[in-house]
């Protein structure tokens, strides 16, 4: 008899023997999940009120169950019925799991309990609309992504060299001038685009309904090409730049040492609290690749150093991270970093930290500030960024992700997070085929503690393959490219690291000596 193929995998499956023909469902409740059951998930299904059922009816009855975990379920299907029990934000899980088995039933289920929830607390995708500008349809529609992976996270890179896409009422012309540049690497077309704060409430809203919070990420010092432009006097020495126009870290960051950074960072933030709060419990406030030579030769940065008792940069580095840290935790929310060696042993202890790498700073250093602060969310860039390409990072590679690393104490692993940067990413059909069907690997990692294999993964995998298409979800099909073998892996990331290859590097070195040149008054520095 038939066995459903599910994606995530649940808790437990148990079979009965019978089986019930059906040719229409009944759903006796009426709130947002039957709606979207009923539009989003089995639109090609006939839905009658319960008062119409007939013999050939599947009549669908839920109730809450407190006992339940928050995002647990359970669903019993016998004899023309299917009960389900759901936690407070367990029903609409329980609904993509039942859309599954009913489109594999094909008008003949057979009895099961399903027994569910969640591995994780946290269960994310990062989305950067800074590389390329996401339409608000497009970041709604990977919500709805979200919601078939059981995902509960939605991680919005907000800002970056590239562009600035969040409207700002404090400085203006971060939306209006730092949302758009000339070009993108050689290709010669501008592009631009930000979210105005009404269209951003939308999108908040629209990811609550579906029991998504949305994690602001405003980065910091480094990354932060597009302010600068709209405000040099932010940087160190008030260069005139433009938003940037290519890949690859820049190395004009924000300036450390004037208090005004600091003015301007703060009133950005009350703004962004201001917007998320009741959305999300987190702002992620960065940290990561920030070149210090313009601090290491600035009179103001030179100057707070010796203020504060610094030695060198890179403690100045975290200095400015822990008093933003601590900003946000006034606000009411818990901050988040990347994990860089700078930040290790300094920042408050409702700091969460996501892992994405380890150079510089081991795994263990991490898990060991982790431990002793708000907790860890793992994105590790070996399995969980799906940017890269798949002879990087195949679909194979995804499947061995573990979120919970064992070495965090109980309750530290808070969970795991899929990076999608969008470098070359620039539209969404690009997105879902770098996405797809990567993101089913890593959603069943985050979300499945039950025992299962590659091979019993592939084989529920294409079942469910069908079942995102069906819905207008396409990614990447063909198992050559998603699970290559060596040769043609080397040639996919050969060509990847090509396009990496631009004039920007040689340009930032070319920059340095410019400006050393320039502004260096202490030639005995380095």
């Amino acid at each position: 008899m038939k066995r459903y193929r599910i994606v995530p995998l649940p808790s437990s499956v148990e079979y009965g023997d019978a089986e019930f023909e059906f040719g229409k469902i009944a759903l006796e409740g009426e709130g947002f999940e039957e709606r979207y059951f009923t539009r989003m998930l089995l639109p090609e299904a006939e839905f009658v009120r319960p008062e119409e059922a007939d013999e050939k009816t599947l009549v669908v009855s839920r109730h809450r169950n407190g006992a339940l975990p928050d995002e647990g379920c359970e669903i019993r299907i016998k004899g023309g019925r299917v009960d389900i029990a759901c936690g407070a934000k367990g029903l609409l899980y329980a609904y993509v799991t039942l859309a599954q088995i009913l489109e594999q039933a094909d008008g003949k289920v057979r009895d099961v309990f399903v027994k569910d929830s969640p591995l994780c607390k946290y269960r994310g995708m990062m989305l950067d609309t800074a590389r390329y500008f996401i339409p608000v349809d497009d970041v709604r529609r990977m919500a709805d992504l979200c919601v078939l992976h059981k995902l509960n996270a939605i991680h919005l890179h907000l800002t970056d060299d590239q562009g600035w896409r969040l409207e700002s009422d404090a400085y203006p012309k971060l939306h209006r001038k730092g949302s758009r540049r000339s070009h993108t690497n050689f290709d010669r077309k501008p592009h631009e685009g930000y979210y105005t704060k009404a269209e951003m409430r939308g999108i908040l809203q629209y990811c609550a309904e579906r029991n998504i919070a949305v994690m602001p990420e405003i980065d910091m010092p480094g990354h932060m090409r597009a302010a600068l432009a709209c405000y040099p006097e932010l940087g160190c020495f008030g260069r005139q730049l433009p938003v940037a126009t290519h890949s690859g870290v820049k190395h004009d960051i924000l300036c450390a040492g004037k208090e005004s950074t600091f003015d301007f960072v703060f009133r950005v933030l009350d703004e962004v609290a201001e917007l998320f709060r009741g959305y999300t419990e987190y702002i992620h406030i960065g940290g990561d690749e920030a070149p210090k030579m313009r601090w290491d030769i600035c009179p103001d940065c030179r100057k707070r150093m010796l203020k504060e008792g610094l030695a060198d940069s890179e403690r100045l580095q975290g200095w400015f991270m822990k008093r933003v840290a601590e900003y946000v935790v006034g606000l009411g929310f818990k901050p988040v970093v990347w994990n860089e060696a700078c930040m290790k042993g300094v920042m408050p202890s409702d700091t969460v930290w996501q892992f994405w790498h380890t150079d510089g700073i081991s795994a263990e250093e991490t898990y060991a500030d982790a431990n002793a602060t708000g907790g860890m969310i793992n994105s590790d860039s070996a399995y969980a960024y799906l940017d890269l390409p798949y002879g990087q990072i195949s679909l194979k590679k995804s499947y061995e992700f573990e979120p919970k690393p064992k070495a965090l104490s109980e309750g530290k692993a808070l969970g795991g997070e899929m990076e999608l940067w969008g470098e070359y990413i620039p539209d969404q059909k690009t997105r879902l085929k770098r996405c797809l069907p990567r993101s089913c690997a890593l959603a069943e990692k985050m979300w499945s503690a039950a025992e299962s294999g590659y091979g019993d993964f592939r084989d529920r995998l294409e079942a469910f393959e069908d079942f995102l298409e069906e819905r207008h979800f396409e990614g990447e099909d063909n198992e050559k490219v998603y699970d290559p073998d060596k040769a043609r892996g080397t040639l996919q990331k050969l060509w990847f690291e090509r396009r990496q290859l631009h004039w920007e590097g040689l340009h930032n070195l070319i920059d340095d000596a410019r400006v050393a040149k320039k502004y260096n008054t202490d030639k005995t520095s380095k």
